[in-house]
């Protein structure tokens, strides 16, 4: 007799101040998926436009349902104006969202700034 268990993964969306870096895992941490903005071949100031960004959290996910992954918990980390293309993103698919998590952290005055260069 075989049961039907749907597979759960995590999401994990790095937003860094040039890039944004997705990584797919299953429960356990194993990386099975990931992509960049930077891999879509675009260069500069255009890996932080919002359609890139939901361009490649499409095709993460097409990739993830083909593994037949259907229920996912979000993870985010960086500050970004496009965390909410990302929910659009992920309410177009046939994707469950069980969690939304921010692990973005927050110095409470640290340590000094680097200073800035002069050109």
């Amino acid at each position: 007799m075989k049961t039907n268990v749907k597979k759960t993964g995590i999401l994990f969306v790095l937003f860094t101040s040039n890039n944004v870096i997705c990584t797919f895992t299953n429960l356990t941490g194993d990386v099975l998926l990931w992509t960049s903005a930077g891999c879509q071949k675009s260069k500069g100031l255009k890996k932080s436009v919002s359609t890139i960004v939901y361009n490649s959290i499409i095709k993460i996910l097409a990739k993830s349902l083909s593994l037949e992954f259907s229920y996912i918990h979000l993870k985010l980390k960086g500050l970004s104006k496009n965390k909410k293309s990302i929910t659009k993103a992920l309410s177009s698919t046939k994707v469950n969202l069980l969690s939304i998590q921010d692990l973005t952290a927050l110095p409470h005055n640290g340590c000094r700034i680097a200073r800035q260069r002069r050109l």
